[in-house]
């Protein structure tokens, strides 16, 4: 096997005496879709933004190319459940932020038409619908040409067809651009569509990690595997 693009090592984090995650181990490779589920409060949050490099962990470490985690590097870009764009800047200009050039704007329209939102260049975010709003935040993380995805409930507070669009979006621009990709999820059935691995959280530790389907088309699969997942969540 090829050497992991990230590793978890006996990771814990605390926040005075209360222990949020404790001895996470976790590799991650190059194309790997993992998704990180467990109850409210279970600590998949948390883990992202010690990933992101957003809070320092207590102990253990995460090394992510050869280098350890101390912020967020420039080979990383994350998603937010908040599109968290610029109202006064056009839907382009959100895309390119901070950088000029006529190939910076080529590139960004390019990426506007891999999200399906060519038409939508001088548009301002306040014009855009929520699922349209999350095409440009995605199009944004896409400028940087990252090698790890981050989604932290990007879609949670989509409408069900949105979201179930924005799902094979994702699931597409990560293949196709061999992207290493990390979803923060409470919804189970969208674990298992979309991730080739689900990492279990519970009271702050690994309590399992399961391979999903290959065949995103086998609806029956995907069902027993989501099944397997919300029952060893609820279980104590």
């Amino acid at each position: 096997m090829n050497e992991p693009l990230m590793t978890i090592k006996n990771v814990s984090k605390r926040y005075g005496n209360h222990l949020i995650l404790e001895n996470i181990n976790l590799s991650l490779y190059d194309n790997d879709f993992i998704a990180l589920v467990g109850k409210s409060g279970g600590g998949k949050s948390t883990l992202l933004r010690l990933i992101a490099g957003f809070e320092p962990y207590s102990s253990g470490e995460i090394i992510f190319m050869n280098q350890r985690i101390t912020s967020l590097n420039k080979q990383m870009r994350i998603m937010f459940q908040e599109d968290r764009l610029l109202p006064w800047m056009t839907v382009s200009e959100n895309i390119s932020f901070r950088s000029r050039g006529q190939q910076i704007k080529e590139k960004a329209l390019s990426l506007l038409e891999l999200v399906g939102l060519e038409d939508f260049a001088n548009y301002y975010p306040i014009q855009l619908s929520g699922g349209q709003r999350q095409r440009v935040s995605l199009a944004r993380a896409l400028m940087a040409n990252p090698k790890l995805l981050l989604l932290d409930e990007p879609l949670s507070a989509l409408d069900a067809l949105t979201r179930l669009n924005m799902q094979e979006l994702i699931m597409d621009i990560c293949s196709k651009q061999h992207l290493t990709t990390i979803l923060v999820t409470h919804d189970v059935d969208e674990a298992a569509r979309m991730a080739n691995r689900i990492v279990v959280l519970k009271h702050g530790r690994k309590a399992d990690e399961i391979s999903a389907p290959e065949d995103k088309t086998n609806t029956e699969e995907i069902n027993l595997i989501a099944a397997q997942i919300k029952t060893l969540i609820l279980s104590d």
